[in-house]
């Protein structure tokens, strides 16, 4: 896996979406700043996590920062955590990426 350090570039990643969709990283960004949330594993301590996002994506976007999350998992397990969401959620997600 690619170990990022201080002031490194984000390196080209294509994940794809619950949505259908899929989204190109750092291409694809809609804001110059961007959380992104890898995920090891949905458990309930992830869902809360996601929850805590999601409640505050306007304040995130007021700032200009978007959000987006990626989970290892299948496209079936993390469709159950992404329902709610209003941000990009990819599944899929592999180490070497």
């Amino acid at each position: 896996p690619v170990q990022l350090t201080s002031g490194a570039a984000f390196p080209e990643i294509s994940l794809q979406l619950t949505d259908g969709n899929s989204m190109s990283l750092p291409m694809d960004l809609s804001t110059p700043l961007t959380v992104v949330l890898f995920i090891a594993g949905i458990g309930d301590l992830i869902v809360a996590a996601l929850a805590g996002y999601e409640e505050r994506r306007e304040a995130f976007l007021a700032e200009g920062v978007s959000i987006i999350a990626a989970a290892v998992d299948s496209q079936e397990k993390t469709l159950e955590v992404a329902e709610p969401l209003q941000f990009p959620v990819a599944y899929g997600v592999t180490r070497q990426q």
